[in-house]
C-alpha cells in the first residue's frame, strides 16, 4: 500500500510505512486527509474520518459533548437558507463558521442589529453557521493524548486576552504568535480546578471518539 505517483509519464506506488500529519484547519482535521490514508491503505496517526469529521464540526461536537453529559453553551444551527429572528436571541452571542478554525469568520454579536453582518461574514467561510450564547469566564485548554483507557493529558493552559477575541494565523507578524493573547501554562487556576478540567478533555476525548 502507499501513494499512486506519477514520474515521467508513468506510475508508481511509493511505499509509505506510516502517515504522521500535520496539517491544520479544513482538509487536514475534517476527516478530508484521514479518508485518503484509509483508501490508500496508510496506517496513519491520530483521529479516524468520523472523529475527525465530527470534531471539525463545532455544532456535532456540541451535540456529541451534550449527550455526553459535558456541559454547553446554549447554540442554534443556522444552515445555508435560514434566515434566524434577531429579536429570538439573548445577547452577546458568538457567530461563527461551523466547520472552520483559527476563528476565521467569527464576530461578536453585542444587539440584534448586528446578527445579519456577522452571519453574512461567517458565510463566506462555510455555509453552516452557528450562534452560541456568550459565556463569561476564561479560556482553556487540556491536551489529550492515547488510545485506551489510561490516556495522557497536559497541563491545563489559559488564554488572556488583551483586548478583542482570540484569534491565531491572523497576525500582521503570525510567526510572532497572537497579537492579542497571553497563554499561561499552568493555568492560573487550582489543583483542584485545573484536575476537573482535565477529567472533563478526557471525557469529552472519549466520547467524540478520538485516538492518537
Amino acid at each position: 500500500h502507499g501513494l499512486l505517483v506519477k514520474k515521467n509519464h508513468e506510475y508508481e506506488i511509493n511505499h509509505v510505512d506510516v502517515a504522521f500529519s500535520a496539517l491544520h484547519g479544513k482538509s487536514g482535521e475534517d476527516g478530508s486527509i484521514q479518508g485518503l490514508f484509509e483508501l490508500s491503505g496508510i496506517p496513519f496517526v491520530g483521529c479516524d474520518i468520523q472523529s475527525s469529521a465530527i470534531c471539525m464540526d463545532k455544532s456535532l461536537t456540541y451535540i456529541v459533548a451534550k449527550n455526553a453529559g459535558i456541559a454547553t453553551p446554549a447554540f442554534w444551527v443556522i444552515n445555508k437558507d435560514d434566515r434566524p429572528v434577531a429579536a429570538t436571541f439573548t445577547y452577546p452571542v458568538f457567530v461563527k463558521p461551523a466547520r472552520s478554525g483559527s476563528s476565521f469568520g467569527v464576530k461578536k454579536v453585542n444587539s440584534a442589529d448586528e446578527l445579519d453582518y456577522a452571519i453574512e461574514s461567517a458565510r463566506q467561510y462555510d455555509s453552516k453557521i452557528l450562534i452560541e450564547q456568550a459565556v463569561s469566564g476564561c479560556e482553556v485548554g487540556c491536551a489529550v493524548l492515547g488510545n485506551s483507557a489510561a490516556l495522557v493529558v497536559g497541563e491545563v493552559d489559559q488564554i488572556r486576552l488583551q483586548y478583542g477575541i482570540f484569534r491565531i494565523h491572523q497576525e500582521v507578524e503570525p510567526e510572532k504568535g497572537s497579537e492579542n493573547a497571553v497563554i499561561t501554562v499552568p493555568a492560573d487556576l487550582s489543583a483542584e480546578e485545573r484536575g476537573r478540567i482535565q477529567e472533563t478533555a478526557k471525557k469529552i476525548y472519549k466520547a467524540l471518539g478520538c485516538r492518537g
